[in-house]
C-alpha cells in the first residue's frame, strides 16, 4: 500500500512540474518581422531592418531585449535609406548608434534617445532633410563626424553637457538651425561643423573653447554676434568667411592667431579689437570687409598677412604697434577712407602694394628702422601730401609714390636706391633734395611730374656724375639743373 501511495505522489509531482515549467521560463520577446538582431562580441544584440521586408511601418519602437538578451546596439547601416520611417523610439538598452545607420532617412521627423545612449556614429542621421528637433542626453560623450550632414529641416538642438567637441561636419548645411549653445566642456569645434547654418542667428560659444576648425561657419549669413572667451587660442582658415550679418566681434585675452580668410567677406562687421595675446593675422583674414571704421592692434601682434584688410573701404585709421615685424603685399590696399596710418619701428619692409589706391591717405608717420618701402606700396594715394621718409630708409621700390601730392621731399642720408617710376605723375613736386648715399636712379623716377624743376645734391657734380643713372631718369620734368656743392650741372 505504501509502495503505491508514494508512486502516485511521484506521479504527481512530475506532473506539476511539468505543467509548470514553462511558466517558470523567461518569456522569448518577440520581435517583428522587419527587424533582424545580431549577437555582438561583447554580449547583447545589434538590431537593424530585415534587407528581406518589403514593407515597413512609419513608427518604430526598438524592443530593449531578444532572448533574455539586451539589445545594445543600433547596428551601422541597420535603417540607412529606410524612406517610410517617421517616429523611432530607442530603449534604454542601447548605449550605441552605429555610423550610417540613419542615414537619408528623408521622412524621419522624430527621434526619442535613451538617457542610456554614449556613443552617435559617424553619418548617424546624415541627410535626415525631415528632423526639426533632437535632443541629445547629458549621458552621450561622442557625436561622430557629420552625425547630422544636411539635416536641412533641423531647427532645434540641445546638446548634451558632457560634450567635449563638435566633430568635423556635425551640423554641415544645417540649413534651418536657428540657434546654437555650446555646453561648457566643448574645447574643439571642428572642419566645417556648422558650414552653410544659414539660419544660425545666435552662437553662444563656451568658455572653454580653445580651436575652431577650418570652415567652421563658413557662410553662416545671419550670425549678428561673436564672443570668445579666455581660454581661446585659434580659428582656422576661413571659419567665419561670408557671415555678411556679423556685425561685432569680441576677442578676449589669450587668442594666438587668426587664420587666413577668417573674416573674408563679413560685410556688415564694423569694429574689432585684437588683445596682446594676438601674434599672427593670415591672409585674407578681413579682405572685403566693406563696413569696418575700425582696427585696433595692441603691441604683441608680429605678423600681417597678404590682403589681410584689402578693400575695407570704410576704414579709417590704423596704428601698427612697434611689434610689427613682417607685412605681406596689399595688406591695406584699395582702403578708400583711410586717411591715417603710422608703422611702428620692428618693420623693416613695407611690401609690395601695401596701401595702393588708398586714395583717402593724408597723413603717413613712418618709423626709424624702416629700410625698404616696396613696389607701389602708396601708388594711387593721390591726398598724400606731407611725407618724412626715415634716415634708416634704404631703397624705394618701383612706383612707390607714384600720383601722390608731395610739394617737396628730402631723400634720407641713408638712401642707395630709387627704383623706376618710383615718384611718377607726382604733380604737385616742386623740388627734392638727394643725398651722397646713393648709388642709383631707375629709368622715369620723376616721368610726368612736370613742375619738379629743383634737383638739390648734397654732393660734389663728380659724385653726382658716378651715380648709376637709367636713361629717361629725368624724363617728363621741368629740370634744368642739378644743384651740386661745388657746382651747377645743367641738364
Amino acid at each position: 500500500m505504501k509502495k503505491y501511495l508514494i508512486c502516485l505522489l511521484l506521479i504527481v509531482l512530475l506532473l506539476l512540474f511539468v505543467i509548470l515549467l514553462p511558466s517558470c521560463q523567461k518569456e522569448e520577446t518577440p520581435l517583428a518581422d522587419y527587424l533582424t538582431v545580431t549577437p555582438c562580441e561583447t554580449g547583447g544584440y545589434y538590431v537593424a531592418f530585415d534587407e528581406t521586408c518589403t514593407a515597413y511601418p512609419k513608427q518604430l519602437e526598438i524592443p530593449s531585449s531578444y532572448g533574455g538578451e539586451p539589445i545594445v546596439e543600433i547596428a551601422a547601416d541597420g535603417f540607412c535609406a529606410a524612406d517610410a520611417l517617421e517616429t523611432i523610439v530607442i530603449p534604454d538598452s542601447v548605449r550605441k548608434i552605429g555610423e550610417d545607420a540613419f542615414k537619408d532617412c528623408n521622412a524621419l521627423v522624430r527621434v526619442v534617445l535613451p538617457q542610456s545612449m554614449g556613443t552617435i556614429g559617424k553619418r548617424a542621421f546624415f541627410g535626415c532633410t525631415s528632423l526639426r528637433e533632437i535632443i541629445i542626453p547629458d549621458s552621450v560623450r561622442v557625436i561622430g563626424e557629420a552625425a547630422f550632414y544636411e539635416c536641412t529641416g533641423l531647427q532645434n538642438v540641445v546638446l548634451p553637457s558632457g560634450l567635449t567637441e563638435i566633430a568635423d561636419h556635425t551640423f554641415n548645411k544645417c540649413s534651418a538651425l536657428q540657434s546654437m549653445t555650446l555646453p561648457d566642456g566643448v574645447t574643439r569645434v571642428g572642419v566645417c561643423a556648422f558650414y552653410g547654418c544659414a539660419a544660425l542667428e545666435t552662437l553662444i560659444l563656451s568658455e572653454q573653447l580653445r580651436e575652431i576648425g577650418a570652415y567652421a561657419f563658413q557662410e553662416c549669413t545671419a550670425l549678428r554676434e561673436l564672443s570668445f572667451g579666455t581660454a581661446f587660442r585659434t580659428m582656422g582658415k576661413s571659419a567665419f568667411e561670408k557671415c555678411t550679418a556679423l556685425e561685432c566681434v569680441s576677442v578676449a585675452e589669450g587668442i594666438t592667431s587668426v587664420a587666413d580668410g577668417a573674416f573674408r567677406d563679413c560685410s556688415a562687421l564694423v569694429a574689432i579689437s585684437f588683445p596682446a595675446t594676438l601674434r599672427e593675422i593670415g591672409d585674407e583674414a578681413f579682405i572685403r570687409c566693406e563696413a569696418l571704421k575700425s582696427v585696433t592692434f595692441s603691441n604683441g601682434i608680429m605678423t600681417l598677412g597678404k590682403r589681410a584688410f584689402k578693400l575695407c573701404g570704410a576704414l579709417q585709421m590704423i596704428a601698427l604697434p612697434d611689434s610689427l615685424q613682417q607685412m605681406g603685399d596689399e595688406a591695406f590696399a584699395e582702403c578708400g577712407m583711410l586717411g591715417r596710418v603710422s608703422i611702428g619701428a620692428s618693420l623693416e619692409s613695407i611690401p609690395n602694394n601695401a596701401f595702393y589706391s588708398c586714395m583717402g591717405l593724408k597723413e603717413l608717420v613712418l618709423s626709424e628702422g624702416l629700410y625698404e618701402i616696396g613696389g607701389n606700396a602708396f601708388r594711387g594715394c593721390y591726398l598724400l601730401a606731407d611725407v618724412v621718409l626715415p634716415n634708416s630708409l634704404q631703397r624705394i621700390g618701383s612706383h612707390a609714390f607714384r600720383g601722390c601730392a608731395m610739394k617737396e621731399i628730402r631723400l634720407p642720408y641713408e638712401l642707395r636706391v630709387i627704383d623706376d617710376y618710383a615718384f611718377r605723375d607726382c604733380s604737385y613736386l616742386t623740388s627734392i633734395a638727394v643725398s651722397t648715399a646713393i648709388e642709383t636712379i631707375g629709368t622715369g623716377v620723376f616721368l610726368d611730374s612736370t613742375r619738379l624743376a629743383i634737383l638739390t645734391y648734397n654732393g660734389t657734380c663728380a659724385q653726382w656724375n658716378a651715380i648709376e643713372k637709367s636713361n629717361g631718369w629725368d624724363q617728363g620734368t621741368d629740370i634744368r639743373s642739378v644743384q651740386c656743392t661745388d657746382g651747377e650741372i645743367l641738364r
